[in-house]
Order: structure tokens, then C-alpha cells, then sequence
């Protein structure tokens, strides 16, 4: 990692080392992606895309994507922005927004804020998709989201719905992208990150979550965020140091 920072409207990381990471994932935020130099190859929502330099891909909260490859990259941006939003295109092909974003990221990092998300969200906002909540396959996400901490076998999920583990499996992972497997371990990753939040121990949220020791967690945390438990630690730290940005950038 070459540096960090979170705020209570983003988070940012910016790496000099990248894993590939062929398991789809999805993130419980708005996530976009830009590099220095080099290339890398997503497969996203259904499709590869190649990223370049002066281009920002996005990936829009419970989006499926993963991965697939990279070459010669020095310098990775991530930021992940805690916003009720949706976006679009997939990739931003605007060199001049992809500066902003580089100025961005230089504030962010000093303590500053100078307006880009909000320009940004104005820019490429779409409206938000409609949820349906009377289907057997959101009944059962919602199930998921509420037992984590709970053994949750694909039958013991099918059984509340009185459907057949196949049928299970194949409608939920047409509707989210993910199978029932991938999507609980993608929320409990995902649920780690909010006990770090909390201080709890990273032994403790190992085996609260299920994980069958640290070394397991600390791969799983980085494959969905792209740097370990104790970096993102470390990133709580220097907010606690320098928290205050001016958050001019709500919606």
C-alpha cells in the first residue's frame, strides 16, 4: 500500500501491489477504480472490461465483479464512496474526469475536500433501481443478512422457502450474481469490516464469522478489498488523526 484514508463519506486506498482475484464479489458501496499505468482486465456484471490509464471503471453497490488479470501497474486507486446512489457507464472514458479524480485523491489524502463526488454523482447518477421484496430469493438474502453468525447450509436455506437446493442456488445467483455460498462469504467479509470499525479483535472477528483461523480471514479480507485486516486497522488510525474533512460532498 502506498496510502489511505477513510472518512464518514469515503473510503480510499491507493496500492503499488495487486492480486488477481478470479471470485466474483460484489461491495456494500459505490466502488471506482482507476491505475497509473498499465493495464487491468475486470470481468463486470457480465462482461470483460479492460482498464487503462485516464479511464475510471465503476462498480455500483452489490455488483458482481472480479479480477481476471493486470500488467505493469505502479500505482492502483480504490475509492469506495458511502453513497445512496446508482452509476453509469461501467467505465468513464473522460480523461479530464479522471484528473479531477487524481486531484481528488491528492486532497483527500492532505485533509482537504475540494467537490469532486458531488460533481461526479451529478455527472453520471442514474436512478435507482426497484427492489422486490415479496420473492422467495429476496426473502432469503434478507435471512442471510440478519444470521451470518448462524450456520447457513444450502439446505437449511432451501427448507425456508420449501424449494429444492438447485432451484435455490440457480434463481439466486441469476438475481444477485453470486451463488448463496459466495454471497454469505462475501457479507460476512463484508460484516468483518464493520467489527474492525468497532475494535473488535481480529482473532475474535476470525471466529465469530466462521473463518477457520486468522490466516484464512486475512486472505478473505484481502480478496475482496484488496489489502489485509491490519492495513485497513492502520487506515482507522490516521482518521482518528486527521478526521474532520469537510464533507461538502453529500449529496
Amino acid at each position: 500500500m502506498i496510502d489511505s484514508i477513510k472518512t464518514a463519506s469515503f473510503e480510499l486506498n491507493i496500492l503499488d501491489r495487486v492480486s488477481t482475484n478470479y471470485k466474483l464479489h460484489t461491495h456494500e458501496n459505490i466502488c471506482m477504480c482507476a491505475i497509473s499505468q498499465g493495464e487491468m482486465l475486470f470481468f463486470h456484471d457480465g462482461e470483460n472490461i479492460l482498464l487503462k490509464p485516464a479511464e475510471i471503471i465503476v462498480f455500483n453497490t452489490n455488483q458482481p465483479h472480479c479480477l481476471k488479470d493486470y500488467h505493469d501497474i505502479t500505482r492502483y486507486y480504490i475509492l469506495h464512496l458511502y453513497k445512496e446512489a446508482q452509476l453509469l457507464p461501467k467505465i468513464i472514458k473522460e480523461p479530464s474526469c479522471y484528473e479531477q479524480f487524481l486531484t481528488f485523491c491528492t486532497h483527500a489524502l492532505n485533509g482537504t475536500s475540494d467537490g469532486f463526488i458531488d460533481t461526479f454523482l451529478k455527472e453520471y447518477q442514474a436512478p435507482l433501481p426497484h427492489a422486490n421484496f415479496d420473492d422467495d430469493f429476496e426473502k432469503i438474502k434478507n435471512y442471510i443478512d440478519a444470521n451470518l453468525e448462524q450456520s447457513l447450509s444450502l439446505e437449511a436455506l432451501a427448507q425456508k422457502t420449501k424449494r429444492n437446493r438447485s432451484y435455490l442456488s440457480r434463481g439466486f445467483k441469476k438475481k444477485y450474481g453470486l451463488s448463496p455460498s459466495r454471497y454469505i462469504f462475501n457479507k460476512r467479509v463484508h460484516r468483518s469490516k464493520t467489527m474492525l470499525d468497532e475494535g473488535k479483535d481480529i482473532t475474535h472477528i476470525a471466529l465469530e464469522l466462521g473463518f477457520c483461523d486468522q490466516s484464512h480471514f486475512y486472505k478473505a479480507f484481502k480478496s475482496i478489498f484488496s489489502i489485509t485486516p491490519n492495513e485497513y486497522k492502520q487506515m482507522k488510525r490516521r482518521q482518528e488523526i486527521a478526521p474532520l474533512l469537510n464533507d461538502h460532498d453529500d449529496v
